[in-house]
């Protein structure tokens, strides 16, 4: 939901300001990011589902639903860009829909395979505190090697040392947030 939202506030800045496009109108490439965050939150939510359902050896059924929903938003994108409209903001709308009928399927197998719980569940801290450290060092080795074309991991700044990216990292920024969502068992980086 945070994705969704800081990328709807940020987007006229960023449709303006970051990407400078030259053949769509700065207003139109807005709109397309609102949609653009939500199918980046759905896309997550998805990983996250999906995890679960190979976690739980269910990979037949996954892999059979991963390739129909795949082919539905690379093929059933066309009718819409031919008939409806051919504009950026159908296609990430279309594709927020497709993506979130897969969350919806994904939840639903997810539960169904999952056993009943003997007593209510409900969030433990403990269970946080007790790995933060190994979780903070996945994120930082994975943004790490996300952000590097050949994997082999660049310097982010540090406010005590008082570097910054180069432009060479600021390129890949992009490319290491959308990698960080999903996990490594699931997308290897090309070198």
């Amino acid at each position: 939901m945070a994705i969704a939202v800081g990328l709807a506030l940020a987007s006229p800045w960023l449709a303006g300001d970051w990407l400078r496009p030259q053949a769509l109108a700065p207003a139109a490439v807005a709109q397309a990011l609102m949609p653009m965050g939500v199918v980046i939150a759905l896309r997550w939510l998805a990983t996250l589902y999906r995890s679960a359902i190979q976690g739980l050896q269910d990979q037949v059924w996954l892999n059979v639903v991963t390739a129909g929903f795949a082919t539905l938003r690379g093929w059933g994108v066309i009718p819409v860009l031919a008939w409806l409209s051919p504009s950026i903001q159908a296609f990430f709308i279309y594709q927020a829909a497709v993506t979130a009928l897969e969350v919806l399927a994904l939840a639903t197998r997810m539960r169904c395979l999952l056993p009943a719980a003997p007593e209510p569940l409900r969030f433990r801290w403990q269970a946080l505190r007790d790995i933060w450290r190994f979780a903070a060092g996945m994120v930082d080795y994975g943004s790490r090697r996300a952000a590097h074309p050949d994997g082999q991991g660049i310097a982010f700044p540090s406010a005590a040392a008082g570097r910054i990216w180069s432009l060479r990292a600021g390129q890949y920024l992009g490319r290491g947030l959308y990698v960080m969502v999903a996990p490594s068992t699931m997308r290897s980086i090309p070198a």
